[in-house]
């Protein structure tokens, strides 16, 4: 799902924000069957947002308390290194970084 520019302006409004951390263990198939009213207009996306979310929470913690922040797929999340996996991988490159 590309981020498109009205999507992230509704992402971030507060509260669409709130809805996200109230709702972050909400059944999703209860809120694809029946979404409230404020996500109606958007709802793969936010459950999508909720998902990536939930799987941040123990992975990527730094992400999962960032406001504001635009998850990736939750598929993308899911196949990415843990922040501990990458700071270990980090160390194990030695070299200069090109500008």
């Amino acid at each position: 799902m590309p981020l498109n520019g009205e999507f992230y302006d509704f992402l971030i409004k507060n509260e669409i924000q709130q809805f996200l951390r109230n709702h972050e263990y909400t059944d999703i198939n209860t809120l694809l069957l029946n979404p409230p009213k404020l996500i109606k207009a958007w709802t793969k996306e936010i459950i999508a947002q909720l998902v990536a979310r939930k799987k941040c929470k123990t992975k990527l913690p730094l992400w999962y308390q960032t406001p504001n922040i635009y998850y990736p797929p939750p598929l993308s999340v899911e196949q990415s290194s843990s922040t501990t996996t990458a700071q270990y991988k980090g160390r194990l490159v030695e070299g200069q970084r090109t500008s």
